[in-house]
């Protein structure tokens, strides 16, 4: 008696399988994170444009 051969999956349904993982695992951490994320980048953008600022003028004395 011999045994079927397994077949690897076509490397489209893996693509699909692996990007909706991916998109579900994003998804989540985003849902988590959310709270500490939006004032972290927030914050970011805050102190990026006030040392840019900062920068400009010193550039122009």
């Amino acid at each position: 008696m011999t045994q079927p051969t397994p077949t690897a999956a076509p490397p489209a349904l893996l693509n699909i399988t692996l990007g909706v993982m991916l998109a579900l695992m994003l998804g989540w951490f985003f849902h988590i994170a959310s709270g500490v994320l939006v004032p972290m980048v927030l914050g970011l953008m805050i102190s990026y444009v006030v040392m840019a600022s900062y920068s400009l003028r010193l550039l122009t004395r």
